[in-house]
């Protein structure tokens, strides 16, 4: 699992790389079974949106290229629309940073666990696999929007 002890100082971290709502993330890639095509008129039960399982609040969240992440929990198959999929990056251990304690209470009910300096540009991690831990007790169409995001 991503921010435990179990990796040491001198290891990295394979992530994935990409943007929602104008927000650079990254999640382990190993968390990652699948990317596919978005498609606007699949409209499965279980298709988490990533800016709604954020809370960015009322704002307008525009995609520009929608992607869908599977990610495997307990035999079930979760499906997140993430946007912007940018690359696949190492990053040492030693190089990931704890959020500040003033937003960590939000952060971990988010899955965000650190942040990384890359290109001039903060990276904030997500783990996939707390978030949805977290979530789904919400019930599965909590997070599955019946009003798509804009598209550009």
């Amino acid at each position: 699992m991503m921010g435990t002890a179990s990796h040491s100082s001198n290891s990295s971290l394979r992530l994935l790389v990409f943007t929602v709502g104008g927000v650079k993330l990254a999640a382990d890639a190993e968390q990652i079974c699948s990317m596919l095509a978005y498609d606007q008129d699949d409209d499965c039960d279980i298709t988490y949106w990533l800016h709604e399982m954020l809370s960015f609040g009322n704002r307008e969240v525009v995609f520009r290229s929608p992607e869908i992440l599977t990610v495997s929990l307990q035999e079930t198959i979760y499906r997140i629309v993430i946007d912007q999929p940018e690359d696949i990056i190492y990053i040492a251990m030693n190089r990931i940073q704890p959020l500040p304690a003033l937003v960590e209470p939000f952060s971990q009910k988010k899955g965000l666990w650190g942040a990384v300096a890359l290109d001039e540009q903060i990276i904030l991690l997500i783990d996939f696999l707390k978030l949805i831990s977290i979530t789904r007790n919400t019930g599965p169409n909590r997070f599955c929007m019946r009003e798509k995001p804009s598209l550009q």
